[in-house]
């Protein structure tokens, strides 16, 4: 569900401009009499130019939720750990500021082998838990710390902390039950 909110979030804005310009340079070329459609391929030009930028919106949105898609599974790939972790982050932004939360990530680059999706998603799901329950705590103490730990040769450790109210005792065990809610 917040995946496809995102989508109509961030891709509205982009589709109501694109179409608002369409309509503009359509207006544009039905008054211009012909012997001045010269005078208005300025603002033809311009309104072209912001319908690029909004693509370029719309496309950076797809290729957010390009990993997410079922055709990219299951290949894993040399990457940098800490660019999927922000990639799995920015999917849930939204939520991290409706809340009033800050977030502090990882500045080291670690190289691993994964499937990009799979973190993001694990990352997007855990950031995504720390919001939800930084609501039971005062506003102005509302904070979600992501690192990357490398304990001994060949582990890599991503640790997801927040200021929320904690796990309850009798939950702890259960909350790594596969669809486990509270």
């Amino acid at each position: 569900g917040s995946l496809v909110d995102l989508v109509l979030h961030e891709g509205r804005q982009p589709v109501t401009c694109i179409r608002y310009d369409i309509d503009e340079i359509r207006s544009l070329l039905k008054r211009a009499p012909p012997e001045t459609l010269h005078l208005v391929v300025p603002k033809i030009l311009e309104e072209l130019s912001t319908i690029d930028k909004n693509a370029d919106l719309l496309s950076a949105i797809f290729k957010r939720l390009d990993p997410f898609s079922g055709r990219q599974r299951g290949r894993p790939r040399d990457v940098v750990l800490e660019d999927e972790i922000r990639a799995g982050i920015a999917l849930v932004q939204n939520d991290l500021t409706e809340v009033g939360a800050t977030i502090s990530g990882p500045s080291s680059r670690t190289t691993v082998r994964l499937d990009p999706a799979d973190i993001q998603m694990i990352v997007k799901n855990l950031v995504q838990n720390s919001a939800f329950w930084l609501r039971q705590v005062p506003r102005d103490t509302r904070k979600v710390s992501v690192e990357v730990q490398l304990p001994s040769d060949g582990i890599v450790e991503i640790v997801i902390s927040d200021s929320g109210p904690g796990v309850h005792e009798e939950d702890r065990e259960k909350i790594w039950h596969p669809y486990f809610t509270k």
